[in-house]
């Protein structure tokens, strides 16, 4: 953990000498990528040096609109390390799990890019005290839709970002009490989804077991009632001529 400090302090006093975009882009990306550094950081840093350097509030849309094409290229590459490391674990673990990649993949194909699933990550990603990496993780694991994904990503990334601008800008930043009462309840939220995710990986494994997860599946009239097929083919065939 004190190499993470020491980076943030790195960081903080890279923002008075780097071009305020350019710090504001690659910060969201490390802040994304390396999860200890606390989400807020970068972006009420980059509001408070807005409003040290005189500039009007309606900059802060600039900057929000920066950092949230930074964020998409950090949950990218978060996105594509777990949907690689889906493959290499169910590849390899996927029988003693009782999963497969079908079943995986199933589970992301349901969100297929309508306004529902658009609108979900957008307020997921909109939420300020949402941890971000592990949605990602989640998203790159059932292999959503990358558009849906990006787009979500990107528009509530702007609202989030604004929110933690503006408590930069206004200097709450600077108020140890409220920053640390912000990271407490982000860690709780925390806690909760992972809570939730195991909670939902025992319900679905539970359906499994039970057989009502692939119902739908098994309707299809290519996979259903091979014991048709044979018989089928074994009945003699009936030529009235003969």
């Amino acid at each position: 953990m004190q190499l993470f400090a020491e980076l943030m302090a790195y960081l903080e006093k890279l923002a008075n000498y780097v071009p305020l975009e350019i710090f504001t882009f690659f910060g969201t990306i490390l802040e994304e990528i390396l999860a200890p550094i606390p989400s807020p950081f970068v972006m009420t840093i980059t509001g408070s040096i807005v409003r040290a350097q005189g500039r009007l509030l309606g900059y802060l849309i600039i900057v929000s609109l920066i950092g949230a094409v930074g964020r998409v290229v950090g949950t990218t590459f978060l996105y594509v390390l777990a949907d690689f490391a889906e493959d290499i674990v169910i590849g390899r673990f996927g029988e003693f799990l009782g999963v497969s990649h079908r079943e995986v993949e199933q589970i992301g194909s349901r969100f297929n890019g309508t306004a529902r699933d658009y609108l979900t990550l957008i307020i997921l990603r909109s939420i300020p005290v949402m941890p971000s990496s592990p949605i990602s993780v989640v998203c790159g694991l059932v292999k959503l839709n990358y558009r849906v994904f990006a787009i979500g990503t990107a528009i509530g990334s702007v609202v989030r970002n604004l929110f933690f601008l503006w408590i930069g800008f206004t200097g709450l930043a600077a108020t140890e009490s409220f920053m640390e009462g912000l990271e407490s309840v982000e860690t709780v939220v925390q806690i909760l989804f992972v809570l939730a995710l195991v909670g939902g990986f025992y319900y679905y494994y539970r359906k499994r077991e039970r057989g009502e997860l692939l119902k739908s599946s098994d309707g299809d009239p290519k996979e259903s009632s091979p014991d048709g097929a044979v018989e089928a083919t074994l009945k003699p065939d009936t030529d009235p001529a003969s």
